[in-house]
């Protein structure tokens, strides 16, 4: 997985959860991914709208620029995190993907996942 959507996941769960999720390679259903914070709210398909209105409603727009700019701070540290440090993780990333023992847990994995639907 390439080092900046590591960085992504960190800064989207937090580092805990984030190490978890990433090294552990689960399916979550609803009731854990709710629980570990992949999402901010569960609501109803016919809810899904009028909720992201209702949302979207909280900031005006002459509050705009101060909601970028508080967005801006908040993913401040993993954009440099990701610009400063991705780069040479990723130049990594081929030798450790294609590592044969990694393949075959891959291959495994996958064939794991797409048996448990049938």
């Amino acid at each position: 997985m390439p080092a900046a959507y590591v960085e992504i996941i960190k800064y989207a769960l937090g580092d805990k959860v984030g190490a978890l999720t990433t090294l552990r390679g689960e399916l979550y259903g609803l009731e854990a991914a709710e629980r570990l914070g992949f999402f901010h709210e569960v609501v109803e398909p016919d809810q899904l709208l009028p909720t992201a209105i209702r949302y979207a409603r909280c900031i005006t727009p002459d509050c705009n620029v101060a909601y970028a700019m508080s967005k801006r701070a908040l993913q401040d540290a993993t954009n440099r995190q990701i610009d400063e440090r991705t780069v040479a993780l990723d130049a990594l990333l081929p030798n450790g993907m294609s590592d044969p023992g990694n393949r075959q847990a891959q291959d495994l994995r996958r064939q794991e996942i797409m048996h448990k639907g049938k």
